[in-house]
This record gives structure tokens, sequence and C-alpha cells, in this order.
């Protein structure tokens, strides 16, 4: 059988390849596959430029190019925001696209570079790339903007406890520590990072959270009398649904029925894919008339549904 001889030049350091014909094959398949995948990567990063673009995503009904990326290609979380970032950083630095159509440039360092490269310093950036390892690119990036540097995650280490990963200016962590003193003085003991959390993001929800202070709401309409003011909202609420609105006449929502949207569907997205599963997003959250004022729809809460911006946005497109 015909092989290709292994010799080692001890001098040179270099590796000459013994492989037989199967194996040979076998390489070759493998370069090849290679090439495709990295060839499949540059037209993957075109086809999301375009799709950006055209804001196909939100015709299709997705709330987000990421939210498409990761629903309809299948791709995980982190490929999904990592192919996004680097196609939307590809239509404003033309450059950055060339070169990972030549090959030249791999997605993950494209990746590397997205939050520091513009057009006035793309050579710099895209030549460093072209010759440093990723760890090298991290580092050059670290001195220009340090937060990039750390990637925000949380993994779980045991049970409910997680390990968060995340980066803090040296403003952010002082106040951090400085709550942390004045909580441990309130509580008579010192109290970790994490308790100071705790007890700090529990009154900023009891405050700020719209669902929380609903659920308030609607705890103390179900146990006070109705007072007249109430009496009065309800008879006025029960009239508006029999009265004709106005064509193209729009009146805000009522605090009241706010609530009680927001309260029904836990202030989540409530918008419904194809598969049957409902999006969940809590932030952006709005409220939308499923049909609209101008067609006649009113301010009733069976008439009123929770999306999230980036679903508003495509209910309005597709209506």
């Amino acid at each position: 059988m015909e092989t290709m001889e292994l010799i080692k030049i001890h001098d040179q350091g270099i590796l000459k390849p013994k492989l037989n014909n199967k194996d040979l094959i076998v390489h070759e398949r493998a370069v090849a596959v290679s090439k495709r995948y990295l060839k499949s990567e540059s037209e993957l990063i075109a086809s999301l430029i375009e799709i950006d673009q055209n804001k196909i995503c939100y015709k299709l009904g997705y709330s987000s190019l990421t939210d498409y990326a990761r629903r309809v290609l299948k791709l995980s979380d982190d490929t999904a925001q990592n192919f996004v970032t680097v196609a939307r950083k590809a239509f404003l630095v033309p450059e950055l696209k060339v070169a990972i159509d030549e090959g030249s440039l791999t997605v993950s360092k494209a990746r590397k570079l997205a939050p520091v490269i513009n057009p006035s310093n793309q050579a710099h950036w895209l030549e460093l790339a072209k010759s440093s390892t990723q760890k090298n690119i991290e580092k050059e990036v670290a001195k220009v903007q340090p937060m990039a540097a750390v990637v925000e995650q949380a993994k779980y280490v045991s049970g409910d406890t997680l390990k968060v990963t995340s980066a803090f200016s040296e403003k952010v962590y002082k106040m951090l520590k400085h709550v942390q003193d004045l909580e441990s003085r309130k509580a008579k003991k010192n109290l970790s990072i994490n308790d100071t959390l705790d007890t700090v993001l529990s009154g900023y929800l009891a405050q700020n959270d719209r669902l929380e202070r609903a659920e308030r709401q609607e705890e103390k309409v179900k146990n006070d009398a109705p007072s007249p003011d109430i009496r009065l909202k309800t008879e006025h609420s029960r009239q508006t649904e029999t009265q004709e609105d106005i064509p193209f006449q729009r009146s805000s929502i009522p605090t009241q029925l706010k609530r009680q949207v927001i309260h029904r569907d836990k202030d989540k997205c409530q918008h419904q894919y194809y598969d049957g599963s409902i999006c969940e997003n809590q932030r952006f959250i709005e409220i939308h008339h499923k049909i609209p004022i101008s067609h006649g729809g009113q301010n009733q809460i069976q008439n009123l549904i929770t999306l999230c911006s980036g679903h508003h946005k495509a209910q309005h497109m597709n209506s």
C-alpha cells in the first residue's frame, strides 16, 4: 500500500506526514469540510445582514434577529448572539465582512473585535486579528475597553446557588460596598454581598415591579368595598363595552385597566409562536390592542395583551 513518510527533522522540528491512502482521504475530506464550514459562516453572516436590513424577522413574527436565529436557524443562544453581533458590525464595517469572506478572519475572532472596531480604526484591528490568537486579541481589546474583556454569565454550582461573573467599574463597586456597610449596620450583623443584594433588590422590586404593584392592587380591590370612584369607573367600563368608538379616536388606557392586563398576563410577552410556545420576554413590555382603535377596537381587557417591543413591532408590521 502506498504511504506518505513521517519523518521528524530534529534540528528544524518539522514533521513530514506518513499516511496511507485511506488516512489521506479522511484527512482531505476533513479539510474540505472545514473549508465549506468557513464558507457557510460567511454566507450566514451575509444572510443575517439581509434579513436584518429588510426586517424579515419581524415580518415572520419574531421579536428580534437573535430570536429568529435561535428559533428558526436553530442556533444556540451564544452562537445566535455572536453571529448577530458580527453581522451588524460587518454591515457598519464592510471590510470586516470582506475579511470573513476571504477566510482571513473567523467569526469567533470577529466577535472579539466587535466592541472596538469601526470604520476609522478597522485597518489596525483587522491586521492585528489576522496575525494574533484569540487570547492576544482579547488582551488588546481589554486595553481599549476593559468591560468587554469580561463575559457576563451565571452558572449553577449547586442547588439554587449560582456563580455570577460580571465586570464592575470602580465607582459601582465602591457603591456596592458602601450599601453593604449600611445594610450590615441596619441589620447589626455582617451581611454578604448576596444578602445585601437580596435586601436592596427586594425593596426595589416592591416599588418598581409593575406585576407586584398590580397584584397588590388586585388584592386590595378584592378585600376592600368598592369606593364610589371605582363603582363609577366600573359602570363607565360597562357602558363603553356597548358604545361604538368614534373612528381613529384614541384615548389612553386607564391605569386600573393596565394593572388588570399586567396582572392577567404576568407582565410577560404573550406572543404565541407557530409551535405553540409563548415568548414570555419580560423586558420592554408594552400593551397592545388586538383590534386597533382605528378599526373599532376599544380599551377593554379582552382586547388588550402584553407584548415585548419586538413582537409589538411585528404585530403592527403584519396587521
